[in-house]
C-alpha cells in the first residue's frame, strides 16, 4: 500500500510540474498576445490581423477562462460589426453562443446562435445556417423543451439533404436520436444513431463516427447492456484518436472508468479514469480534473487505501472549492466524511458532513433556479418560433424578390438580345438593299446612256438619210 501511495504521489508531483510549465507557456504567450493586440490597436493595425489574434486568443481560452474567451469574442463582434461580410459577424455570434452554452448561460446561447443562423442564411451560406440552427435546438434540448429542439433539428436535417451535406445529416440524425432517447424510445434512437453511424463512415468522417459510437454506448447503458457498451465506447475512442479529438478521447475514458466503477470493476475503472486525467489535466483545471479526483478517492476508499483517498479527495475539493464547482464539491465533502468516519475521526467526520449537507443545499438551489429557467423557456419558446417564422418569412420574400429581379433581367436581356438581332438584321437588309438600289441606278443610267447613244445615232443617220 506505501508503494502505491509513493507512486501516486510520485505521479501528481510530476503533473503538477508539467501543468506549472505548460501554464508558465500559455500565460507568456497570452500576454505576448494580448500586448500585440494592444499595440495593433493603438497603430491602427487592419482589423483583419486583430481578428486573427483574437481567434487565436479564444481558442487558448475558452475552455480554461470562458468569461476571458467571452471579452475576446466580444472584442472581435465589436470589429466585425461594420463589415458589410456578415458571415464574420455569424461566425463572432455563434462562438459567443458556444461560451454561454457551454457556462449553462442558456438564454443568452439562445439569442446568439439565432442570430449567427439569421446572418448565414443572410449571406446565402447554408451550410453553416444548418449547423448554427442545430446548436440553437440543442439550447433547447438541454432545457428539457424536446419538441422544439427535434422542429429545429428536422429543420436544419433538410437544410443539409438539399446541398448534399452528409457530414450535416449524420449529425442531425444523431441529434434527433438523442431526443428520442430522453423519451425512451429507445428503437427509434438506435436507428437514428446507426443511419448516422452510416452517414459518417460514408463521408469519412472519424470524429462524427467516435461520436455515434458513444452515443450508441449510451443506449446500451441505460439498458444495462455493458458489454455492448464498453465495445462501443472503445470504438469511440479508437476513433476520435484517428480524428485527433483528445477532448472527447478524454470524456470517453471518463464514460469506461464510470461503467466500470458502476459495475465494481474497480481496477478497470481507475484505469480509465487516469487515462482521462492525464488528458484532462493539459488543459489546465477544469472540472472534469475535479470529478476524477473524486472517482480515484472513491476507488482508493473502497479499496481500503484511505490516504491516497484523503490525499484525492482533499485536492478535488481545493480546485472545485475555487471554482465554485458545486457537485464536485459535494461528491468530495462527503468521501472526506465517510473517510474520516471509517478512521474513527468523528468530529472530523461531523464537520465534513455538515459541509456537505450545506453544499447539497446551495445543489438543490441552484436546480430550483434552472428549473424556473426551463418554465421561462417555456414561456417563451412560442415567442421564439414566431420570430423564427417571422425571419424565415422576411428571407423567404427577400428571395423571392431576388427570383424575381433575376427573371426580370434574363427577360429583358432576351429583349434586348431580340432587339439586337432585329436591328443588325434590318441593318443588313438595308445595306443589301441600298446596294442592290446602287446598281440599279447604275444599270438605269448605263441604259439612259446607251438610249442617248442609239437615238445620237438614229438621228444622225436620219440626217444623212
Amino acid at each position: 500500500m506505501k508503494l502505491k501511495i509513493h507512486i501516486i504521489l510520485t505521479a501528481l508531483l510530476t503533473l503538477c510540474a508539467s501543468l506549472a510549465a505548460r501554464g508558465q507557456l500559455s500565460t507568456t504567450l497570452l500576454d505576448s498576445l494580448n500586448s500585440k493586440l494592444q499595440r495593433n490597436y493603438e497603430n491602427g493595425t487592419p482589423a483583419e490581423d486583430n481578428i486573427k489574434i483574437l481567434r487565436t486568443l479564444y481558442d487558448m481560452t475558452k475552455i480554461t477562462s470562458p468569461y476571458l474567451a467571452l471579452e475576446y469574442a466580444g472584442q472581435a463582434l465589436q470589429i466585425t460589426a461594420s463589415a458589410e461580410d456578415s458571415t464574420k459577424r455569424a461566425e463572432w455570434h455563434e462562438a459567443i453562443g458556444e461560451i454561454y452554452f457551454e457556462q449553462k448561460v442558456y438564454y443568452m446561447a439562445m439569442e446568439n446562435y439565432f442570430t449567427a443562423y439569421r446572418l448565414y442564411k443572410d449571406a446565402g451560406d447554408m451550410k453553416r445556417a444548418a449547423y448554427a440552427l442545430l446548436h440553437y435546438g440543442d439550447t433547447y434540448f438541454i432545457q428539457n423543451v424536446e419538441a422544439v429542439a427535434m422542429s429545429n433539428y428536422g429543420k436544419a436535417d433538410t437544410i443539409f439533404l438539399n446541398i448534399a451535406n452528409e457530414a450535416g445529416h449524420a449529425e442531425a440524425l444523431m441529434r434527433m436520436g438523442r431526443v428520442e432517447l430522453e423519451q425512451y424510445q429507445y428503437d427509434k434512437a438506435m436507428e437514428f444513431f446507426q443511419k448516422a453511424h452510416g452517414f459518417a463512415h460514408h463521408a469519412n468522417n472519424p470524429k462524427l463516427q467516435g461520436m455515434s459510437y458513444a452515443y450508441m454506448a449510451e443506449l446500451y447503458d441505460l439498458e444495462d447492456e455493458y458489454d455492448k457498451e464498453e465495445a462501443n465506447l472503445n470504438n469511440a475512442v479508437t476513433q476520435f484518436r484517428m480524428a485527433g479529438e483528445k477532448y472527447e478521447m478524454a470524456k470517453t475514458y471518463y464514460r469506461l472508468g464510470e461503467m466500470h466503477f458502476k459495475n465494481d470493476k474497480l481496477d478497470d475503472a481507475y484505469t480509465n479514469f487516469m487515462r482521462s486525467f492525464n488528458i484532462f489535466s493539459g488543459y489546465g483545471t477544469i472540472k472534469p480534473v475535479a470529478a476524477i479526483n473524486n472517482r480515484l478517492g472513491r476507488i482508493g476508499f473502497l479499496q481500503g487505501d484511505f490516504g491516497t483517498a484523503e490525499l484525492q479527495a482533499k485536492r478535488a475539493l481545493s480546485i472545485a472549492d475555487i471554482n465554485q464547482w458545486l457537485n464536485e464539491k459535494a461528491d468530495a465533502l462527503q468521501l472526506l466524511s465517510d473517510i474520516n468516519n471509517s478512521l474513527g475521526r468523528v468530529d472530523s467526520a461531523y464537520i465534513y458532513l455538515t459541509r456537505f449537507t450545506s453544499a447539497q443545499d446551495s445543489i438543490f438551489l441552484a436546480k430550483s433556479e434552472e428549473s424556473f429557467s426551463e418554465l421561462q423557456v417555456t414561456i417563451s419558446t412560442q415567442e421564439k418560433e414566431k420570430e423564427l417564422a417571422l425571419a424565415e418569412q422576411t428571407i423567404q420574400r427577400k428571395q423571392n424578390v431576388t427570383n424575381l429581379i433575376i427573371i426580370l433581367s434574363i427577360i429583358v436581356a432576351l429583349f434586348l438580345v431580340y432587339a439586337l438581332i432585329n436591328f443588325l438584321r434590318a441593318k443588313k437588309m438595308n445595306a443589301l438593299l441600298s446596294k442592290t438600289n446602287d446598281e440599279i441606278n447604275q444599270k438605269n443610267t448605263e441604259i439612259t446612256k446607251q438610249r442617248d447613244q442609239l437615238e445620237s445615232v438614229t438621228a444622225e443617220l436620219r440626217q444623212r438619210n
